[in-house]
Order: structure tokens, then sequence, then C-alpha cells
């Protein structure tokens, strides 16, 4: 099993998320562990909106682009997620 990183993804959508992430080789191409959105003034919000889920797998096709977090949110990340 591949190692999961905490990283910052961006969605086409324009929807910022920390997670822990693993990519898939075949679609869905990510599995995403514990998502948080990031609203505008940096709050992180449970992602997707209601359902207790904590693993999701998204398709490649709805990411733009993968980041490094600043170390505050991902500060932020580690106290929501403990």
């Amino acid at each position: 099993m591949k190692t999961m990183e905490t990283q910052l993804l961006l969605l086409k959508s324009g929807i910022y998320l920390i997670t822990k992430i693993e990519t898939l080789d075949e679609e869905p191409a990510a599995h995403l562990e514990q998502p948080y959105s990031i609203t505008t003034d940096g709050m992180l919000e449970p992602w997707p909106l209601h359902t207790d889920d904590q693993d999701v797998l998204i398709y490649s096709d709805t990411i733009a682009t993968i980041l490094e977090p600043t170390q505050e949110i991902l500060d932020k990340y580690k106290m929501v997620t403990k």
C-alpha cells in the first residue's frame, strides 16, 4: 500500500481541499482520507457536506492541481483530524 501524504488540492470547481491523498493507477485516480475544504477566511470544513464518510474517491479530471499546504493550514488540519 502506498503512503498517504497531506496535500492541498485545487479542484477545477475552485474548491480548495486539504487531505491525505493516495494516487491510484486507474480511475477514480485519487483516494482522499479525511478531506476538508478551506473557506476563503482559512477555516476548515468537512468535505463533502452531508456525509460522515472519511474516505472519498475522486476522478483526475476534477483536480486542477496538487500543491503543498502552508504550515498554518497544515497545523489547522492536524488539529481537526486528531
